[in-house]
């Protein structure tokens, strides 16, 4: 019976740059997406936690018929009738920045959730918006 003998040629020196260069088209290539991907999810975080934060102030008129007088911070500092806060966590943004709550101009119970988005400026093209009434 004859045994197979398998034998490992390292790669040549012609190789090796040809590894290198494949390798670096790939990181090339999904480098940027990936970046892209991270930064995004930041947003989508932001998204998802102002609904949070709308929820409770929506929970907030029901119990009160007014929107909070000293701001989104009640939510968290004071409890709700069940004896618990409206909201677990302060209401900031991923970006560890207040969000601001834009009450209306007429007498409706409609309001405006703005998160200032990364570069922590109010009014530009990064804020996040939510607005329940869809204003």
């Amino acid at each position: 019976m004859k045994s197979t003998e398998v034998r490992y040629f390292p790669p040549t020196w012609m190789e090796i740059p040809i590894y290198v260069l494949a390798v670096g088209a790939l990181v090339a290539i999904t480098g940027p997406n990936i970046w892209r991907s991270g930064c995004g999810s930041d947003v989508s975080r932001c998204e998802y936690e102002l609904l949070q934060v709308a929820g409770a102030l929506d929970r907030w008129i029901v119990e009160h018929r007014c929107l909070p007088e000293h701001g989104l911070r009640a939510l968290h500092d004071t409890p709700a009738a069940s004896g618990e806060p409206y909201l677990e966590f302060a209401p900031v943004d991923p970006w560890c920045n207040p969000l601001r709550l834009e009450p209306p101009e007429t007498g409706r119970l409609s309001y405006r959730l703005t998160s200032s988005g990364e570069d922590a400026l109010f009014d530009t093209d990064d804020d996040v918006v939510f607005s329940p009434m869809g204003e």
